[in-house]
């Protein structure tokens, strides 16, 4: 067994390899949770663990030399958002594009190009359905009600594969209820097409609420269930 000196502390260290740092300097106490963890003196490390540094906090006196060390050097300005009329602050090398539009987020300008000031907007040669289907809001829906479920099929009980997000009461005779969370359940795709509102049933099922209401304007209409 050799007898070295600690690079760090001039300590005696013995060992048989190429240890180089004694215990007292290899180990250090994190910051946050105060755990003795290795550490070598020269990665200047002082958390154990990435999770210690996100909840790291400046102390007020450093977060106010900070702040004053930056005043007068922001060179950009304010400018008008053109969705949400807001004011939100724009950096040098954004305003050096010279946009004819601005916006403070992402959100004003999905909703603005969803709109007739957008020169490319086609107006409503998008059909309705394929509008919702597509939008934001029936994605969204959509993974709440599989994150409600489990991502477990509500008929055969059998967890993953291919799942869809079934209405209770149809998409096409019931739009107030579309994006409502106790009208949706997940299904699997073959449990989806053995119900009464997948697919073309689901039109059959509109056809004949009419054909009810009108019994004599529709004729030879068959409901399916």
């Amino acid at each position: 067994m050799a007898i070295k000196q600690c690079k760090t502390c001039s300590a005696e260290i013995n060992t048989l390899g190429h240890q180089i740092y004694c215990d007292d300097c290899r180990y250090i106490n994190c910051k946050t949770c105060h755990k003795r963890f290795l550490c070598k003196p020269a990665e200047g490390r002082s958390y154990c663990s990435k999770k210690c540094t996100r909840g790291w906090k400046l102390s007020p006196e450093t977060a106010k030399r900070i702040g004053d060390g930056h005043k007068g050097r922001k060179t950009g300005k304010f400018v008008l958002c053109t969705y949400c009329k807001k004011e939100s602050y724009k950096y040098p090398r954004t305003l050096r594009c010279d946009w004819k539009v601005m916006f403070c987020n992402k959100d004003c300008y999905y909703a603005w190009t969803r709109t007739s000031n957008n020169p490319v907007w086609k107006g409503d040669a998008v059909p309705e359905n394929r509008r919702l289907r597509s939008s934001g809001q029936y994605k969204r829906w959509r993974r709440t009600i599989w994150k409600k479920d489990n991502y477990t099929c509500q008929i055969c009980r059998i967890r993953g594969g291919k799942l869809t997000a079934d209405h209770i009461k149809s998409w096409a005779m019931h739009p107030e209820l579309r994006f409502e969370l106790s009208n949706g359940r997940t299904l699997c795709r073959d449990c989806h097409r053995k119900t009464d509102t997948w697919g073309i049933k689901a039109k059959f099922q509109e056809i004949y609420a009419k054909q009810m209401a009108c019994p004599l304007g529709l004729k030879g209409v068959k409901y399916i269930s």
